[in-house]
Order: C-alpha cells, then structure tokens, then sequence
C-alpha cells in the first residue's frame, strides 16, 4: 500500500495541475512518393522472337501530380504545448517502370503504343497503409493560430502491387517477368516521417515528409528498390475531444486509489 502512494499522488497531481486532452479525428489531403532503384542493379531480359528483344531495365518514373490521401488519428496533448498521435493513413501511388528496348523500328514502336503493349515503360499502382507515431510540440498555445512540428516513425504496409494498365495478352510472357521483378517491395517496412503544420480550433493543416529507415526490398542481396520519399500535406478535423483532467476522470482515479 505505502508503495502505491507516491504513484497514486503523482497520478492526481498530474491530472489536476497538467491540462491533459484527448483527441479522435480524421483528416484528408494528397501525397506524392517517388521510388528510387537501385543504381547498381542491372537487369536483362532476352526473348527469343522475330526481333531477337532485349529489355534492360533503367529505373523508376513517378507519375506526376499528389494522390489523394485520408486518415484517423488519435492525439494526446498534455501542458497545451505537448503531444503524442497516433495516425493511421491510407493512400496510392503510382510509378513507371522504365527500360530500354533493343527494337527500335518505327514499325514496332508504333504497333507497341497502338495496342498498349508498353514498349518502354510499364504503369504500376501500389496501395499502401502507413501506421505512425509522432511527438510534436505545440507553439503559442494560447493564440488563435498555433504553429507546430512534429517527428515520428512508423510501418509502411503494401496492400497490393497491379499493373495500372490492361496491356495485350499476348505479351504475357514478357510482362510477367517485369511485374515480377517490381514485386519485390517489402510487404512491411520502417519509416521516418517529420512535418510542420498550423492549428486553428480544431482544423489542422500540415505538411510532412516521410522515407523508409532500412531496406524497402525483399531481396536484400540484389535489391531492385534502393529508397523512397513522400511529399504531402493534409487538413485534419478532430472530430470528438475528451477532457482528462475533469471532475469524472479525478474521480475515478482517487476510486482507484482507495482500491488499492
């Protein structure tokens, strides 16, 4: 019992001194993530057809343009200035596979772009769920307007790797091969995620970067994926806000208290 006192008066003092909040919302806003190869990776693909085809793959093209993002967070905010969030965000992005030809008649090219048969680049789509921890501090915290920063890390989950595209079937083969190379994303991975944001009432709008801590490839001896950074920004609403601090949550801890 004498060892659960300090506890206990730490607890009550914390929650009668401290303003102390939580909050639930849901934001949503756009992200753009460029991929970035491995530069030593060199990948050759030979197919025995009328042209003799050689692919060598180069690298990977961002589509361009932000993709739009939506999440559900939670933040604990203690002394106005101080908080800890847990966001859950889902978002796309979309990435051209690129590679060189050895075919390089005019003929070919054309009935290649004609039927959609990706001469030289395939369209790819990956669908991620990203889970972050962030700690952030709050300026001003008794203005209007209040300007804060925050840094996190988290696990970056891949949903599903698809073409973007419907190419001819009848370049099954050699597509397979590329789709099976790009399919090497980790299924998992660890990431960095930093921001800066403004707060008015209970909107929020932010800006953040994020990259992967760690490989990003499955294979780890002969890696297709060296890297990845995301750009985005979004408006978040909390939506439900609880007081920790008020005269219930005082009550239940002094009950806790005498329990024990």
């Amino acid at each position: 019992m004498k060892k659960l006192l300090p506890v206990a008066f730490f607890m009550v003092f914390s929650l009668t001194v401290f303003p102390q909040f939580l909050h639930l919302g849901a934001g949503v806003g756009g992200s753009n993530l460029a991929i970035q190869s491995n530069d030593d990776l060199e990948l050759e693909f030979y197919f025995s057809n009328l042209q003799n085809e050689i692919i060598n793959v180069t690298g990977f093209e961002p589509e361009e343009g932000f993709k739009l993002t939506g999440s559900a967070y939670a933040i604990y905010t203690a002394k106005q200035n101080y908080f800890v969030r847990f966001d859950m965000q889902g978002f796309y992005a979309r990435s051209k596979v690129t590679y060189e030809n050895s075919v390089d008649a005019l003929t070919y090219i054309s009935a290649f772009e004609e039927e959609k048969l990706g001469y030289n680049s395939m369209l790819f789509t990956y669908w991620f769920l990203s889970n972050t921890v962030d700690v952030g501090y709050t300026f001003l915290p008794a203005k209007l307007v209040r300007p804060y920063v925050f840094v996190g890390v988290g696990a970056l989950a891949l949903l599903s790797l698809e073409p973007s595209e419907t190419y001819q079937q009848g370049r099954n083969l050699r597509n397979s091969y590329i789709e099976n190379e790009v399919s090497s994303f980790k299924n998992l991975s660890v990431k960095f995620n930093s921001g800066i944001g403004l707060k008015y009432h209970s909107i929020s709008l932010e800006t953040y970067v994020t990259s992967n801590l760690g490989t990003i490839d499955r294979f780890n001896e002969i890696p297709l994926y060296q890297s990845y950074s995301m750009l985005g920004a979004t408006v978040r609403l909390d939506l439900f806000t609880f007081n920790l601090v008020s005269k219930e949550a005082k009550k239940k801890v002094n009950e806790l208290i005498r329990s024990n």
